[in-house]
């Protein structure tokens, strides 16, 4: 039986809410300025913490959502459109 494509939309949908769900509010946040373009000076600046600590978050964000950019990250997020604009 094949699934229709908005039946694969959903799946993925729901497999991508999963993925964010594992990240801590803070880095919620960080990954909200990554999808508005924020470069890593400017989300330390605003958070008032190191740029060290904003890569620190961008690769543990990485390892929880299992991407390897900057760009599959904003492709992921694209999918669940109100979670992070």
């Amino acid at each position: 039986m094949r699934l229709s494509y908005r039946c694969l939309i959903a799946l993925e949908r729901q497999e991508v809410i999963a993925l964010l769900s594992k990240l801590t509010p803070r880095e919620s946040e960080i990954l909200t300025m990554i999808c508005r373009r924020w470069e890593t000076k400017e989300i330390a600046n605003a958070l008032n913490v190191s740029r060290r600590t904003v890569d620190s978050h961008r690769v543990h964000i990485s390892t929880k959502l299992d991407t390897s950019s900057i760009v599959e990250f904003v492709h992921m997020t694209q999918r669940v459109p109100k979670t992070f604009s």
